[in-house]
């Protein structure tokens, strides 16, 4: 499945073979007008970039995994782009109940 791709080619030459950056970005382009307030203004194919990494971190792949798959040279390109997912889902995960469970409130002596 690694070698699947979401747009490919369906009409001339080598078929199913991925498309061109610039044959996508005709398509969504297409695809907006024809949705026209459907879909949000600025949408681009690289929001499926975008949306793809952030899917890999919330489902814990590792952030070196998910830079090789995005091709960045450097992990660090990864995290400063995409650390804030892993820091919100860590965040989200935490038994905020059981850490606070012990805290004194106001009026505790």
């Amino acid at each position: 499945m690694d070698a699947w791709y979401v747009f490919v080619n369906l009409d001339a030459g080598v078929r199913l073979a991925s498309l061109a950056p610039g044959s996508v970005y005709d398509r969504v382009r297409r695809i907006k007008r024809h949705l026209a307030d459907r879909v949000p203004a600025g949408w681009t194919p690289h929001w499926f970039r975008h949306t793809h990494a952030t899917s890999l971190l919330l489902a814990g792949a590792p952030p070196l995994y998910v830079s090789r798959r995005l091709g960045h040279a450097d992990v660090m390109t990864t995290l400063d782009l995409y650390g804030w997912v892993t820091e919100d889902a860590e965040l989200a995960a935490l038994d905020w109940r059981r850490l606070a469970s012990g805290w004194k409130e106001d009026g505790d002596a």
